[in-house]
């Protein structure tokens, strides 16, 4: 993260998200959402829907010559590197700051401001606005008031750019909130490239979200090597391009089949194990409700526990089929140490 402080010269006090767009030669290259126009010295502000914000590269100290009122905050700089070209950028006219590819201590001060409603004038952060980016994030399902579960299929993987803004679009739809995005890895298909897309989509759109993944399908210690690898190669890929990309994300695995139970699955570099509950108990059991047999119950509670003794560092999470009464489970996430519970009607 770099910071710029300057001059703001308006009184507009509403922080702003976007991307940095250097005009060329005044003209402004088409952007998809939010964007903060970098206007050189005598630069007229431009009436673009899209643009939340300018920065006015010329003395701080310099009033800004218009009379009209400014829809959004214009903050002056004496320079700007044009290397931040497309970078996300928060600008904070309060403070007079702007913040390149922010942190996410940054931007987690400004997230909980930026979900919800307008606050009132002596609130610590006003809420941040962005636009453009809207999506109905349909695939998404509400585990609870901090985080959501996204399925991805392999077929969302055929066009990398396209998947690319569909991550993007969760992440703006789930602004502020925790994103946990399941990955189909399949052994039979000895073609990753489709992995490898997806992966490389959620690197570059966990720069704008709180993104951490779980590879559904490994069942073997090979398999997860295969997924880090190509998590690895994915990094790689993205640094060497010179992209802006964030490979931090915690990384994990789902357990949905049987068959991982009974492998002896080496996790020591993931961060994550999670466990389809509903879709374990049925191929355990046979039998629907399961959950309401305390001797099957138990059981499962046993096999899995021992499982997850194996790898005491990993945090323990945990699909739910979605329902109004969860107390019937209870005893089961006590018993598992559950630290995170997701919701979802998808337990085929």
């Amino acid at each position: 993260m770099e910071t710029y402080i300057g001059h703001c010269n308006t009184k507009q006090e509403t922080p702003v998200v976007g991307k940095l767009i250097f005009p060329e030669r005044g003209e402004f290259p088409a952007t998809r959402g939010a964007c903060l126009a970098v206007l050189p010295a005598g630069t007229p502000l431009p009436e673009e829907t899209e643009i939340v914000g300018a920065i006015r590269l010329d003395d701080p100290e310099c009033p800004l010559e218009t009379s009209a009122p400014l829809s959004c905050p214009v903050l002056t700089l004496p320079e700007l590197p044009q290397r931040h070209h497309g970078q996300i950028a928060l600008l904070d006219p309060r403070q007079a700051t702007l913040f390149v590819s922010p942190d996410l201590v940054t931007v987690n001060r400004y997230a909980q401001a930026l979900r919800s409603d307008p606050c009132p004038a002596d609130c610590e952060h006003p809420p941040l606005h962005r636009s453009g980016i809207i999506s109905s994030a349909e695939e998404m399902i509400r585990p609870h008031e901090d985080g959501w579960l996204l399925r991805l299929t392999s077929q969302e993987s055929t066009d990398a750019d396209a998947l690319y803004d569909h991550c993007c679009e969760v992440a703006d739809r789930a602004v502020g909130a925790s994103v946990t995005v399941i990955l189909p890895w399949d052994r039979q298909n000895t073609d990753s490239s489709a992995l490898r897309d997806q992966l490389r989509a959620l690197f570059r759109s966990a720069v704008y979200g709180r993104f951490s993944l779980l590879f559904q399908g490994p069942l073997t210690n090979e398999d997860c090597e295969s997924c880090l690898r190509e998590s690895h190669r994915a990094f790689c890929e993205l640094e060497s391009e010179g992209r802006e990309f964030n490979g931090y994300i915690p990384k994990g695995v789902l357990i949905d089949s049987p068959l991982s139970l009974m492998t002896n699955l080496s996790l020591s570099a993931m961060d994550l194990l999670c466990f389809d509950l509903p879709r374990l108990g049925d191929c355990l059991t046979g039998k629907r409700p399961w959950i309401t047999d305390s001797i099957l119950t138990g059981r499962i509670a046993t096999l899995l526990s021992r499982f997850a003794d194996k790898h005491p560092s990993l945090r323990r999470t945990a699909i739910l089929p979605t329902a109004n009464d969860l107390s019937e489970w209870n005893p089961l996430l006590a018993s598992l140490t559950i630290e995170e519970v997701f919701f979802s009607e998808d337990n085929r």
